[in-house]
Formats: structure tokens, C-alpha cells, sequence
């Protein structure tokens, strides 16, 4: 097949927090190692008066856009204006691959056919807000999470939908990370279908299934603190198990955000539920640490309001972890109910509870299930598939 010259453009890449960095990175490598030529181009935090900044990152080009931002949504969307100053000089490609906001700066400048990957909707992460601001039963312990989040992205959601409007209708073909995101551009901005392409994300496989016997906790939570990751929700789960289960134990791992509060917020709700003996906070993991966590945990339970798909999710299965992922957003398209893991309504706490000592008082059950979702995702996800999907996008629309 003809060696392709990709571009790759991302407001998160290097030394950013979550799923969108990593994803862009070992997207953009596992093209690389298909014999393409690629360049990244991304913002970064640095102090330099040069225009851009070429690094070198397992044998890619990484072009680096010097900012002052911090990461939050505004900010991101500054930073996908950044690349329209700079992308111009990129010309010659055969495509660009824009990662949402990054997008926004490659319209101007339409260089070459442009594909752009969705990994969320603006309004998942608004409705799940709303959805815990509307919870009347628990809203003693969860309406200053809501209220905190809303009041702190007010003013970014509706420049993001307007924004994500203009590029999902002005982008030369869409990719979505699940069916969920795909249905969600349709129905909200009126995309074809046959506009957009859904390709799920790699996952990386350990060579070897690890045993129990290392186990140090029962339960880990990987994710972000605020309320579209549903922490809170997993809090008052657990505090129904202290009934049956007095010394379960939950590590959570999670980046609390440039101020701090999502973690102080966490912490006060630990308390108020009287779990100060059985959570943990192990504060933002990644690499080898946070394999080790999932190696040392029993079950993973991702329980967000809003999921478009779940990283996390597919590296606890690739870890032979049993998962509890709920029914809102696209996580709930990676699991088997009842065989690779639970499917479960956020809010529905006492179901929660119920799967998870379900899970914990049986070892063959948990076995089982590990197994059948380790299996799953070795022979369903890797990253050379996702690029090869990807790549064969970019062909359609050249050829």
C-alpha cells in the first residue's frame, strides 16, 4: 500500500492529563509503525518565542505550540485557534486527522481533506451536571459538585456546542469513538450517517494474566473527580455495603483539576459518609503505577453519568478485571452484561451496591469474568486496528 504523509493535530499530546492525550499518541505511533509518515502538531506549556518547537517522540514528529494556558475547556479552545496560525505551513499532506477543538484552527486553513474524531459531545457533560442537580434524593450530598461544575464551565458550554456545530458540518468526513457519539452528532447536529465513521480505541495487552493472590484492595475507580465520572455516586454505593461488607476498600485514582476542589469536595463527601477507613486516594497515576493498581484490585467500577467510551474501562478489561460501567453513554457498547462485567443506572446506587458485593463475595464469578473480558478485548481492540481503520478512512477521501 502507498506510504501516506498524516497529520495529526491535538490541543492535548505530551505531558497533558487523560484519555485524549494518550489516545492521540498511540493513535499517531501505531500509524507510524504501519511505515506512514507522521507529524503531530500540538500546543504545549512552554516559554519560547518560537513560533512552533520540534520534538522527538518515538520516531515522531512533534511539532509544539508554546502557550501559557492551563487545561480547561476555554483554554482548549484557545489552543485550537493556536494551530490556525501555524497549520499553513503543513501543506503537502495527504490528510489531517484534527482531534475535535484542534479542528477548529484546520478549517480556516482547509490545506487538505480533513477528518475529525470525536471523543464526546459538549452536551453529555452538560446534561450529566443537570442530571445530578435534578437527583432530589441525594441532593444533600451532591449539589455543590453540580453547582460547582456548572458554575465553572457556564460560560465554555455553549462556545464548545457552537464550535462543535461548525466543525462536525464544516469537517470533510467525522469519526466517533462509539455509537453513542455517532448518534449523538446526528441527532444533535444533523450530520449524515454516512458521514461518520465509528472507530473504537486501542488498548494495550499485558502479556500475562496476573492471579489474586497480589491483591491489596477490593475496588478501584480510575477517572476524573468531578460529577460526569459519577465518583460521588460510586461514595454513597459503597457506603451501602459497609452493611454487609464493613472493610471494603477503594483506591481512586484521578487528576482533581488545577484548583483542587474536586478533591477537597471528594474528601468532605468521604467523611460525611463515613468511608475515612476504606478509600483511598492515590491522586493522578499513569504507566507502570497505575498497572499496578489494576493488577491489585479486585474489580474496576467506572460509574459516569456521562461516557462517551471509557478508556479506563478497556485497560481494566485488558487487565482481566471484571468491570461496572453504567448504561449512559458508550462504555455500556464495550461490555457483556452478565459476562464481562455489569451494566448499571448511575443513580441507581443500591443496584450498584448489590453488583458489587455480588462480585466481591465470589471469586469464580470474578474469575470468570475477567477472563471472558480480558479475552474480549485482546482479540476486539488493539491500536494497529484503530489506525488501520483510521488510515482507510483517509484513502476514501483521497481517492
Amino acid at each position: 500500500m502507498e506510504t501516506l504523509n498524516i497529520l495529526f493535530t491535538s490541543v492535548q499530546f505530551l505531558r497533558s492529563r487523560g484519555g485524549l492525550a494518550h489516545h492521540i499518541y498511540r493513535l499517531a505511533k501505531a500509524t507510524a509503525e504501519l511505515g506512514h509518515n507522521v507529524k503531530v502538531l500540538t500546543t504545549e506549556h512552554l516559554n519560547t518565542d518560537d513560533v512552533y518547537r520540534l520534538r522527538k517522540k518515538d520516531n515522531l514528529n512533534v511539532y509544539l505550540i508554546p502557550n501559557q494556558l492551563g487545561q480547561n475547556a476555554l483554554n482548549e479552545i484557545v489552543r485550537g485557534t493556536l494551530i490556525a496560525n501555524v497549520v499553513d505551513q503543513f501543506r503537502g499532506v495527504d490528510f489531517i486527522h484534527a482531534s475535535q477543538l484542534a479542528a477548529f484552527g484546520c478549517l480556516s486553513k482547509k490545506i487538505s481533506p480533513l477528518i475529525t474524531k470525536f471523543h464526546g459531545v459538549v452536551s453529555g457533560y452538560a446534561s450529566a451536571n443537570m442530571y445530578a442537580l435534578l437527583d432530589f434524593k441525594y441532593a444533600h450530598l451532591l449539589w455543590w459538585y453540580s453547582l460547582a461544575s456548572l458554575s465553572k464551565n457556564i460560560l465554555s458550554f455553549p462556545l464548545q456546542m457552537a464550535l462543535e456545530r461548525k466543525i462536525a458540518r464544516g469537517s470533510d468526513h467525522l469519526i466517533a469513538i462509539s455509537k453513542h457519539v455517532a448518534e449523538s452528532l446526528q441527532m444533535q447536529y444533523g450530520i449524515d450517517r454516512s458521514k461518520i465513521n465509528v472507530i473504537y480505541n486501542g488498548v494495550d495487552i499485558l502479556s500475562e494474566e496476573k492471579s489474586e493472590h497480589d491483591n491489596e484492595f477490593d475496588i478501584l475507580y480510575v477517572g476524573g473527580l468531578g460529577i460526569s465520572k459519577g465518583l460521588p455516586y460510586l461514595l454513597i454505593a459503597l457506603s451501602f455495603c459497609l452493611r454487609y461488607l464493613p472493610c471494603v476498600s477503594i483506591r481512586i485514582v484521578g487528576y482533581s483539576g488545577a484548583s483542587d476542589l474536586n478533591r477537597r469536595q471528594t474528601l468532605f463527601l468521604v467523611k460525611k459518609l463515613g468511608l475515612e477507613n476504606n478509600v483511598r486516594y492515590e491522586g493522578y497515576v499513569t504507566g507502570d503505577r497505575l498497572s499496578q493498581l489494576y493488577n491489585k484490585a479486585l474489580i474496576c467500577v467506572f460509574p459516569s453519568l456521562y461516557e462517551p467510551l471509557g478508556n479506563v474501562v478497556l485497560e481494566a478489561m485488558a487487565h482481566g478485571k471484571p468491570v461496572i460501567v453504567t448504561s449512559r453513554g458508550g462504555s455500556a457498547e464495550l461490555i457483556s452484561n452478565g459476562q464481562t462485567g455489569f451494566i448499571v443506572d448511575p443513580i441507581s446506587v443500591e443496584v450498584t451496591s448489590e453488583r458489587i458485593k455480588q462480585l466481591l463475595l465470589s471469586p469464580e464469578l470474578r474469575k470468570k469474568m475477567g477472563t471472558c473480558a480480558r479475552e474480549y478485548v485482546a482479540k476486539t481492540f488493539s491500536w494497529r486496528k484503530t489506525a488501520e481503520e483510521t488510515i482507510e478512512v483517509g484513502r476514501k477521501l483521497i481517492y
